[in-house]
């Protein structure tokens, strides 16, 4: 069973971007990746994931090792391109953070 950890910014992005019934559908996806980590669409490499609804976008990490799920990322269609390129210019110090 793996751990699933949020961070303070990804919460408050997640509230701000999200609509309740988004977010209650999130709660449900983590609930499942808590059993089947590798749930959502991967991003260039296997451990860098994405959760979808309705155009937005939950990103987060996986680390098999340490048995830890960490969302840190929300954006929509606009910025996606965005966030992504800044998950993977700061994905060494992200992956830090599941140890």
């Amino acid at each position: 069973m793996f751990k699933v950890l949020v961070t303070q910014s990804f919460i408050k992005e997640l509230k701000q971007l999200f609509n309740k019934i988004e977010i209650e559908k999130f709660n449900l996806f983590k609930e499942k990746l808590k059993q089947n980590s590798y749930l959502g669409d991967q991003l260039r490499v296997p451990f860098v994931r994405e959760f979808k609804s309705k155009g937005k976008r939950a990103y987060f990490i996986v680390n098999s090792k340490s048995k830890k799920i960490i969302f840190i990322a929300c954006s929509n269609k606009k910025n996606q391109n965005y966030i992504i390129n800044e998950i993977f210019l700061n994905l060494v110090e992200l992956i830090k953070l599941t140890n």
